[in-house]
Formats: C-alpha cells, structure tokens, sequence
C-alpha cells in the first residue's frame, strides 16, 4: 500500500515539474528554454 502512494507522490511531483517547464518556464521567442535575465536578450 506505500507503494502506492510513494509512486502517486512521484506522479504528483513530476506533473508539476512537466507543467512548470512546458508552460512557466522562461522562453526565447523561437521557443527555446533560456534564463530570465535583467539584460536584454540578444547580441
């Protein structure tokens, strides 16, 4: 039975972990993952 709910857990974490970088996370606009930074992005 803890079985159950250690995996429920790690299913619970990784879903938001999946939803934070598919969704939240900072992106250049050719979709790449990038760093919010205070400068400007660019060369």
């Amino acid at each position: 039975m803890t079985t159950i709910i250690k995996l429920n857990e790690l299913d619970f974490k990784a879903a938001k972990y999946i939803d934070y970088i598919s969704n939240k996370e900072f992106r250049l606009e050719d979709g790449t993952l990038a760093r919010n930074r205070s400068q400007a992005n660019g060369c």
